[in-house]
């Protein structure tokens, strides 16, 4: 698993920053919040670091890093559980300007990335939401405990799956995920 979790941190170093470089162009043209002010997006530091859901062939993954005040990072990917080869890869990205927060999500199957906005926000959950998007319009993040994750996707209605994700540090490693 160490050649996955150093791809994982290679793949946050270098996910594709051309989807996002509007984001950055408008943090240095100062439109976030200040730096001494307080910032909603501190209430999510629970997401940052690595986070893993194990099953029998594959292993999805999303880590999370802070990159700036207001903005993290992230990268979602689906890896053989033999060989670390990856299925499916995702840019995240979660930044905060005049005190809205936004997720964006950039797949190789879409041009762009796609935005949603922060609808619910407290110390262990936070809530996404585009209703003009195909699937999924909600990604509802929650934290059950320091060790577990679960993610919610769906169509804001009846279709959709969770994942539940185990973050990978030592007081958490060998804590298991509950069952999918």
């Amino acid at each position: 698993m160490a050649h996955a979790n150093e791809s994982n941190q290679s793949g946050i170093r270098s996910f594709s920053m051309r989807a996002f470089c509007w984001i950055a162009l408008s943090l240095m043209a100062g439109c976030a919040t200040g730096p001494g002010d307080d910032r909603p997006l501190q209430k999510m530091e629970w997401l940052l670091g690595d986070w893993h859901q194990v099953r029998q062939e594959t292993v999805r993954s999303e880590s999370w890093i802070r990159v700036a005040p207001g903005v993290y990072r992230g990268l979602g990917q689906l890896l053989e559980r033999d060989g670390g080869e990856v299925r499916f890869s995702e840019a995240l990205l979660i930044y905060e300007i005049d005190g809205a927060i936004t997720y964006m999500a950039h797949v190789a199957e879409n041009d762009l990335p796609v935005p949603f906005k922060l609808t619910t926000l407290n110390e262990s959950r936070a809530v996404f939401e585009n209703p003009t998007h195909d699937f999924p319009r909600r990604l509802d993040y929650q934290l059950v405990d320091d060790c577990r994750l679960t993610v919610s996707v769906s169509d804001g209605a009846d279709q959709g799956f969770s994942l539940n994700f185990t973050r990978m540090d030592s007081a958490c490693r060998n804590r298991p995920a509950e069952s999918d």
